[in-house]
């Protein structure tokens, strides 16, 4: 229950921190200007989308007429009338601080803060506009106005009005978090499913808790520290993930699938469900379990066990690249949850020496079949990750 308690706690922490850096941010805009068929719009929205989340919104010039209208008026002005998408507004404090021509992800650019001149307010009445030339900005031109007002209603469509008031464009492809939920609860318990660290922490809780002196402790301590330590390798994923193409997160995860499906079964290495990391370390599991026991395995699962199966967490960082930070970290809080879910059951069920025999000839029994399952579901996803992403 603590571990529970402590992760809910994490959760409306990070929660908290996201509502507090949107309202934070509220005086930045950044328009796309572009069409949704152009893999170049996509990939731009994509990757402002990961750095500054709802300040992003995509301005449809296909389907839009004020968004057409503002494009054109860009288009003209600073790029002598030539159109080509998509172009991005860069708008702080009511005033704009830039215009970009050009796509802007990882692939054409060295880092974020290539972006920090178009971030600041800009207090002149005269604005610059970049192309992406050799992975920096390239300043090509700018226009001087009688004042940003003025050039806030030439350029942006939020302040563009038509007969029936202002004409405010809409996101028409963001990121649908809600969707998110059903790929995080059922990735997550995929990647829940390894029988070696079910068969670790197995052998841990039945010393613990069926000796004489039962001992809740080390079990929770080694759910909480697995539940830490995964969560930091999701972050690394993460940031991997923002940085680089998701293919090679996927073709991790295809390779891990294939392994997991086409490995021959070893029901023996399992029939006893005994601890092999215990009695390589020396630890005897069967007469005593402290709480160094505890967190000498948790780092061993971390580092060595979970690792291995760990695909379905890089498909997921991969889903997670167009996410803000803060809303990412959330995401990962709550994967991390429902991950420690079956250490948490089998900590309740091992209570009654009736379960514990029930569970343990289940998991001798059907070992190689989890294996099996586990790893066709990952060549599924990770297939559908790579074609995606071509």
């Amino acid at each position: 229950m603590r571990v529970l308690a402590l992760a809910l706690v994490f959760l409306v922490i990070s929660v908290l921190a996201l509502a507090y850096q949107a309202w934070s941010e509220a005086g930045r805009q950044i328009i796309i200007y572009g069409d949704p068929r152009c893999p170049h719009c996509r990939n731009t929205y994509a990757y402002l989308s990961s750095l500054f989340g709802s300040d992003v919104t995509f301005c449809d010039i296909s389907s839009n007429s004020s968004c057409q209208r503002c494009y054109e008026n860009i288009a003209r002005d600073f790029y002598e009338g030539y159109e080509a998408v998509p172009i991005t507004l860069f708008v702080v404090d009511n005033t704009i601080s830039g215009v970009v021509m050009g796509e802007i992800s990882n692939y054409t650019v060295n880092s974020p803060s290539i972006l920090d001149p178009l971030l600041a307010p800009n207090n002149s009445t005269t604005v610059k506009a970049y192309v992406i030339f050799n992975k920096k900005l390239l300043e090509v031109s700018n226009v001087t106005g009688a004042s940003q007002q003025a050039l806030l209603e030439k350029y942006d469509v939020f302040y563009s009005h038509g007969s029936t008031g202002p004409m405010v464009s809409v996101a028409v492809s963001g990121v649908d978090y809600l969707a998110l939920i059903p790929s995080l609860v059922f990735l997550s318990l995929l990647d829940s499913v390894n029988p070696c660290e079910l068969v670790t922490f197995f052998s841990l809780a039945t010393t613990s808790i069926s000796g004489k002196r039962r001992s809740y402790g080390p079990p929770i301590l080694f759910i909480l520290l697995i539940y830490i330590g995964y969560f930091l390798l999701g972050l690394g994923l993460y940031h991997f993930a923002r940085v680089v193409n998701p293919l090679p997160l996927a073709l991790v995860a295809l390779a891990i699938g294939v392994y997991n499906t086409l490995r021959p079964s070893t029901p023996s290495s399992l029939e006893k469900l005994k601890c092999g990391w215990c009695e390589r370390l020396g630890i005897n599991v069967s007469s005593s379990v402290s709480y160094l026991t505890a967190v000498l395995l948790a780092i061993i699962s971390v580092t060595v066990l979970l690792p291995c199966t760990a695909g379905p967490y890089a498909v997921f960082a991969a889903i997670l690249k167009s996410v803000a930070p803060m809303l990412a970290i959330a995401l990962l809080l709550l994967y991390n949850l429902i991950f420690v879910l079956p250490l948490i059951v089998i900590l309740v069920v091992v209570k009654s020496a009736v379960r514990q025999k029930r569970l343990a000839k289940w998991l001798s029994s059907n070992s190689s079949v989890l294996n099996f399952l586990t790893g066709l579901a990952l060549v599924l996803i990770s297939l559908y990750v790579i074609l995606t992403s071509l």
